[in-house]
């Protein structure tokens, strides 16, 4: 018998603090984190883009930009999180 699994709301996304640091972010989106195009093909997100330059969110809090070679960043319409919370 399978396990039916439990869907979390996704706060951090809303309410945490690097989700408005990123310097490519654009008004009315939020960061969902760095990621490859691995990642980023197997999201459901409709709302989903991809940006350049990734950059650590520990340095993204102290203004500091390090940045990640391999990987891009991953933003989404703070719209689509909040319909997805309310399912």
């Amino acid at each position: 018998m399978r396990k039916k699994k439990i869907r979390k709301p996704i706060r951090l996304l809303l309410n945490g603090t690097h989700s408005n640091k990123h310097p490519e972010l654009k008004k009315g989106e939020v960061l969902l984190g760095n990621g490859n195009n691995n990642n980023f093909t197997k999201m459901k997100w409709k709302t989903k883009r991809k940006g350049k330059q990734s950059y650590s969110i520990l340095h993204l809090h102290r203004g500091i930009h390090f940045v990640i070679e391999d990987k891009f960043p991953i933003f989404l319409e703070a719209e689509e999180i909040k319909e997805y919370n309310m399912r």
